[in-house]
């Protein structure tokens, strides 16, 4: 999976230093899912960098073959590092082409524990891995 476009900003912050970030992105999957999506994400952090995060898209390409696509829901938390988790459910009823009846959850991981304590997302590459299960009727 790599990004394929990024805009981040910031929407409203407090006194106390809290703050509400939207992120706009675009992925490109290969392997078994192979596509792109669209996904829009809000993130309210605290001072130290951790918080929660709430986001929903859209995936179009292939499933193990199945040309199509349906829509996702996401939520997750943050370490202050940037490492995350994130758990989502595909929106039921928005599968479509050879994805239509499809059902499903996954969870997308994002660590820097290879990472050395004074690198930065400059030095240390984040790794991201993502699980699908699912499951798609078959006429």
């Amino acid at each position: 999976m790599r990004p394929v476009y990024v805009d981040f900003y910031e929407v409203a912050n407090t006194p106390t230093g809290h703050s509400i970030w939207r992120m706009a992105y675009g992925i490109e999957y290969s392997g078994g899912l192979a596509g792109k999506t669209q996904d829009t994400e809000f993130q309210i952090l605290d001072p130290g960098g951790y918080g929660s995060i709430d986001s929903a898209g859209a995936f179009v390409g292939r499933l193990d073959g199945f040309e199509g696509g349906f829509m996702f829901e996401s939520e997750g938390v943050q370490n202050a590092d940037g490492s995350f988790v994130m758990n989502f459910d595909i929106v039921p009823g928005t599968g479509h082409g050879g994805l239509t009846g499809l059902a499903g959850r996954g969870q997308v991981v994002a660590t820097r524990e290879h990472c050395r304590p004074e690198d930065t997302p400059d030095t240390c590459e984040t790794l991201v891995s993502y699980t699908l299960a699912y499951s798609l009727p078959r006429a």
